[in-house]
């Protein structure tokens, strides 16, 4: 298990057809992690949760997939956070 933390900013993005939202994990995650799902401890901003790292296959970086977060309204409401805003984040890899 990679037992580092890593920190990195990122736009929210919106899920299409939903109130719910994503954000891009910068790396690759297969070749950081060794594998394309990865469970984690994520921190946005001041929100703490479990959540997993997957892999969507959205095309926003060339010759690679794009790894996201998935963030409910839930999580945006106590965020106060929306579509387009710019977050922190900071995850960790944990057990499933």
């Amino acid at each position: 298990m990679n037992r580092n933390k890593y920190k990195f900013e990122s736009k929210l993005w919106r899920i299409n057809g939903s109130f719910a939202s994503y954000i891009i994990f910068p790396g690759d995650a297969k070749q950081i992690f060794g594998k394309g799902l990865v469970y984690v401890h994520a921190t946005v901003d001041d929100l703490e949760f479990d959540c997993c790292i997957v892999n969507k296959g959205y095309d926003h970086y060339k010759g690679r997939p794009t790894y996201t977060i998935s963030i409910n309204k839930d999580k945006l409401d106590a965020l106060g956070k929306y579509y387009g805003d710019t977050v922190t984040v900071t995850v960790k890899e944990r057990e499933r």
